[in-house]
């Protein structure tokens, strides 16, 4: 926190205390300050104005670890990035020279996405079995299949190289954008265990936070690669 916000410092010591006092991991209360320095620079709201007393607050979120509320900023960027990465593969995939855009693939694009805040949110490693996360897995993808088959209403059509920028634009520009984030992010994400050096811990979340805004691409890079070797194949057997 900075000296710009004294009652945000204040708050965050209270808040800091009261969490430890409960048995609040370090991971939990650096996650928990982030967003609530994050929301204060944003909107600028007072801290007490927008959360509470930072002992009533604490009491909240250590009563109730799991919550449905997702940073809808993050999961739009998650979602922008996703439909580049399906857009840029269908484009590839596509006959001739024109992509037609089926209503069956767009809600496939957004069952991936809310299969994936609810993958996070309810069967999360350590919340529930293995089992249950790959259950939770399947059933998504299951619904993706089974919309882009059953549902085959074309919504649009658009030029494959219109497609593919279009996709390589999306994508990339999510990318850059969760990357600005993650380096202007706030140190109070820096909290973890006691002994731990801050410093190391805070280049330690920045690397995470780096390559999780990269995964995207990275994935996109793989199923491009895979479907090259795929056709490649296929011509060789034709």
């Amino acid at each position: 926190m900075t000296s710009e916000h004294p009652s945000l410092t204040t708050w965050r010591d209270d808040f800091v205390l009261a969490m430890r006092l409960r048995d609040a991991d370090g991971r939990a209360i650096g996650d928990a300050l982030a967003e609530i320095e994050e929301f204060c620079r944003d909107t600028g709201q007072d801290v007490e104005d927008a959360f509470g007393p930072a002992q009533d607050y604490a009491e909240r979120l250590t009563a109730h670890p799991a919550t449905w509320r997702v940073p809808w900023r993050v999961s739009w960027t998650t979602l922008t990035g996703l439909a580049g990465m399906m857009l840029l593969l269908w484009a590839v995939t596509a006959d001739g020279g024109t992509l037609d855009v089926t209503l069956g693939q767009l809600l496939g694009v957004a069952c991936v996405w809310v299969g994936a805040v609810l993958v996070v949110r309810v069967a999360a490693p350590g919340r529930h079995s293995f089992v249950v996360l790959w259950l939770a897995v399947v059933a998504v993808l299951g619904a993706v299949v089974a919309v882009g088959v059953l549902v085959t209403s074309p919504v649009l059509a658009l030029p494959v190289a219109v497609a593919v920028s279009a996709g390589v634009v999306l994508l990339l520009g999510a990318a850059t954008w969760e990357t600005w984030r993650a380096l202007r992010a706030p140190t109070a994400d820096v909290v973890t265990s006691p002994w731990e050096d801050p410093a190391r811990a805070r280049r330690r979340n920045l690397r995470w936070s780096v390559a999780s805004a990269w995964l995207l691409p990275a994935m996109s890079a793989v199923g491009l690669g895979l479907l090259t070797v795929l056709e490649r194949l296929l011509d060789g057997t034709a």
